[in-house]
């Protein structure tokens, strides 16, 4: 199981951060979905983020070394960054 760390942002830029368990980036991502309810949210792994709604890349208020700044669009170690589309289909 690898460790995930959730941001969810609520309306006035508070953010709730969840740290938790999982056995991929799928997963993950299914996961922080269903804590989010509906707000933007965010998942990280180490220090790649993994997973951030389109467009909505300004939220990294993460501790990084220098040049590393919002989410990617790929993750690293293997896994791949999964979409929106997709994730929204497996909550289905």
């Amino acid at each position: 199981m690898r460790e995930y760390e959730i941001r969810i942002f609520s309306q006035n830029h508070a953010q709730t951060v969840i740290e938790v368990m999982q056995l991929n980036d799928h997963g993950a991502i299914r996961a922080a979905k269903k804590m989010a309810d509906g707000k933007l949210f965010e998942v990280w792994r180490d220090l790649d983020c993994i997973y951030s709604p389109a467009g909505e890349r300004t939220h990294a208020h993460r501790l990084r070394p220098t040049g590393l700044t919002g989410c990617n669009s790929e993750a690293g170690s293997g896994d791949r960054a999964t979409g929106a589309a997709e994730v929204a289909e497996a909550g289905s």
